[in-house]
């Protein structure tokens, strides 16, 4: 087998129910996500280009294929931009464990309506929308992160596709906290 370090090969599996009903699981609002990428980083320049190119596949969704295609690049030792990511960010180290985050993200997801005292039972209810804004994010060891932060929600449409109906809110505020944990 040949190693090759410029190269890195990688694999998500995300599976989800994504239903509108009230805790019902149907088979049908399960849904089985993934992506493949390959990156490419020269691995003598930790200041160099780390290239991703690969494709998110989503059975069952509308938009059955998504290209992932960009790069993730450290400025310099404090300033790191990710861009390819569910969370694309640009974040400066106030710290070693500490970071400010100018972050971003899309959505761009599909629930069924799978309760079947509701007219439109079976009806796939789309959600897209943009958001920006600031955050900060702290690892208190290596299995805990957290962070906070907050912005705007931009673009926001929801809708069924079956042409049942279809919303377009007003631009608003976030505020988002999250906790992670790995064991």
């Amino acid at each position: 087998m040949v190693e090759d370090e410029r190269f890195l090969l990688g694999l998500e599996l995300n599976p989800t129910f994504q239903s509108v009903s009230d805790f019902a699981f149907s088979r049908s609002a399960f849904r089985f996500k993934s992506s493949i990428m390959l990156k490419y980083k020269d691995p003598d320049d930790p200041k160099a280009l780390e290239w991703v190119l690969g494709v998110n596949f989503r059975p069952d969704y509308d938009f059955l294929v998504l290209p992932i295609v960009g790069f993730n690049y450290r400025m310099t030792e404090k300033i790191m931009v990710n861009l390819v990511s569910d969370s694309p960010n640009i974040s400066y180290a106030l710290t070693e464990k500490t970071k400010l985050i100018a972050e971003f993200d899309y959505t761009m997801d599909e629930f069924e309506q799978t309760s079947s005292d509701k007219p439109n039972k079976g009806s796939i209810l789309s959600i897209q929308d943009f958001a920006a804004g600031l955050g900060v994010k702290h690892e208190f060891n290596e299995h805990l992160k957290a962070s906070v932060g907050a912005g705007g929600v931009f673009t926001r449409i929801i809708k069924f596709q079956d042409g049942v109906g279809k919303v377009v809110p007003e631009n608003g505020p976030y505020i988002s906290a999250k906790v992670s944990a790995k064991f």
